[in-house]
């Protein structure tokens, strides 16, 4: 009896030894061998007699994993260009609370894809105690702001409690929208129409309706049609994002808007088709008209741009201030000045992305020297930039002045400072946020910034001060 015990331990011990060395060594011929042993046999042994080895090669690999990160994290942090640097919520000299919530029980009639990603675009408004949020496809969600900043909220807080509400309206079948905008008691909505293979007719569309979160009547309030044929003049679908489409309630009443070049004169248009012959067609080109929404007429206010896609007036100088997208490289922040020329599609600091990066300059690069308006600032390599935001000076001490710039491709917020006259940059301090940033509000009663973050099924984003300083 005592013999047989002895032979079963030391075949138990021998297997056990020889299973724990076959776990953990990595030698090639072993691994060849490992390979035609029966599935099932190797989870029937992993899971009895080599359960131990197995959990202990395991927990290895956890730790040598956990070193490799803080490994990671170390020299990211003491690396050049990161020295100095904090990390999202954290900023250069301001601790900040953050927090999302997915949006992923609210279902939207298109889908949207940016550089291979699903992504779902929707824009901010505030109206007295609630935030409306409004999507790419004109569907409208209604929640009250108290329920966005309870501090135990959850990620998954909208697919476990009723507190979007969706309100019913008027508006068109298919449209795609470009932002949405409360001004003077409404809601206004700008969008373009889709023709019956559900692509862009990119015209331009102004809509307004009486506030109410039960329905929303809307009524037209200027729309512009696109005279080219766009399927002749560019084969295929303008399935892409609609061009411009940005809104600012002015000082005087109007609305400023960028718009698509559908409305210019012929005389730019045949410069414009002249230069497209040299590199590929972008569909982009844009101005700025201010539109009077009692009269309903509107007048050109500047052009040459490519896709403006943030505006602002600064309401204690009455500046008007705008980002825009540039082709690769380029991007660019304006001061918006009546009957001016900003350069596109003649001047950037952007190029082509057909010209490779051996080849010469397509652009002209001094926007001065022919006649153009010169950016306040651009970045290169660009950023995606979306809206523009300048900050209550409540919001804290240290941040005071200062604008907030945000960023589709660098998921990211850009905190800077202007001279007194908005010609210059003083410093930019670049924010990570980690998803892309399509919209963002201020609400001065709670201190607060909610972000419209469009990746996956879209989250809302919620910064305050932490400190309150």
């Amino acid at each position: 009896m005592k013999k047989k015990f002895y032979l079963a331990t030391i075949i138990f011990l021998t297997l056990f030894i020889s299973g724990s060395f076959l776990l953990t060594v990595q030698n090639p011929n072993l691994i060849k061998l490992k390979r035609y042993v029966p599935k099932e046999f190797k989870t029937f042994l992993k899971d009895t007699i080599f359960f131990i080895p197995n959990k202990l090669k395991l927990r290895a690999n956890s730790e040598r994993e956990i070193e490799r990160l803080e490994s990671r994290l170390y020299n990211l942090e003491n690396s050049k260009g990161f020295i100095n640097e904090d990390f999202f919520p954290d900023t250069q000299f301001l601790k900040l609370y953050f927090n999302s919530i997915s949006l992923k029980s609210v279902k939207t009639k298109f889908e949207y894809i940016r550089y291979g990603d699903i992504v779902k675009p929707f824009y901010l408004e505030t109206w007295d105690d609630k935030v409306i949020l409004g999507f790419k496809d004109g569907s409208f969600y209604f929640t009250l702001i108290d329920e966005l900043l309870k501090k135990s909220i959850k990620n998954d807080y909208f697919s476990n409690n009723q507190v979007l509400n969706l309100v019913q309206s008027n508006l068109p079948k298919d449209i795609e929208v470009s932002d949405i905008m409360v001004f003077k008691n409404k809601l206004f909505l700008s969008f373009s129409k889709k023709d019956k293979n559900l692509c862009n007719l990119d015209d331009l569309n102004i809509f307004s309706a009486a506030l109410d979160d039960n329905y929303l009547n809307f009524e037209e309030v200027i729309s512009i049609d696109n005279k080219t044929d766009t399927s002749k003049e560019y084969p295929g679908c303008l399935d892409q994002a609609t061009v411009a489409g940005k809104m600012e309630g002015l000082i005087n009443g109007n609305i400023l808007i960028s718009t698509p070049q559908i409305v210019e004169d012929e005389v730019f248009m045949k410069k414009i088709k002249k230069k497209e012959k040299d590199f590929k067609i972008t569909f982009k080109y844009s101005l700025f008209i201010e539109i009077d929404p009692i009269k309903k007429i509107y007048e050109i206010v500047s052009l040459g741009h490519r896709n403006p896609i943030g505006v602002m007036q600064d309401p204690s100088t009455g500046t008007i201030i705008a980002t825009e997208h540039g082709p690769r490289g380029g991007d660019e922040i304006n001061k918006i000045i009546r009957g001016k020329n900003y350069g596109w599609p003649f001047v950037s600091f952007g190029e082509p992305y057909a010209v490779k990066k051996n080849e010469p300059y397509f652009f002209k690069k001094n926007h001065l020297e022919y006649g153009f308006v010169e950016p306040i600032y651009s970045f290169v390599p660009s950023i995606g930039i979306s809206h523009i935001i300048k900050v209550d000076n409540e919001f804290s001490k240290k941040w005071q002045n200062n604008f907030l710039v945000a960023s589709l491709k660098k998921r990211s917020l850009y905190r800077m400072e202007f001279d007194d006259d908005f010609n210059k940059v003083k410093f930019i301090e670049k924010i990570r946020v980690g998803k892309r940033i399509r919209d963002i509000i201020y609400l001065k009663k709670y201190k607060t910034f909610i972000l419209a973050l469009e990746d996956e099924n879209g989250f809302l984003g919620i910064i305050s001060n932490l400190k309150g300083y």
